[in-house]
């Protein structure tokens, strides 16, 4: 499995093989953030993608191939040491 970490939240995401999902702000947030330049960072640490909000007062949400709204945590296992995409300790 791979983890998705949203920070600065730590909000945790966990993609099966063949899982597909979107990263996108609130839709009251839209048009704000589309004003200006990049607004989030997006970095791969061998098994585990960590997303960047650019402002702890922007919401992003992510979704499954369907547009559901995925919870934090989504298909955690329960042992994420045994998988393949643990995320590094936050280091901020």
């Amino acid at each position: 499995m791979l983890q998705v970490r949203i920070e600065p939240w730590g909000e945790d995401y966990w993609m099966r093989p063949g899982d597909e999902f979107t990263i996108g702000y609130d839709d009251a947030d839209h048009d704000e953030k589309m004003m200006g330049g990049p607004h989030f960072d997006v970095t791969f640490h061998g098994g585990c993608y960590e997303v960047w909000v650019g402002s702890s007062d922007m919401g992003l949400r992510m979704r499954d191939q369907s547009g559901a709204e995925l919870e934090h945590g989504h298909q955690r296992p329960i042992d994420p040491a045994d998988s393949f995409g643990t995320c590094p300790p936050s280091t901020w």
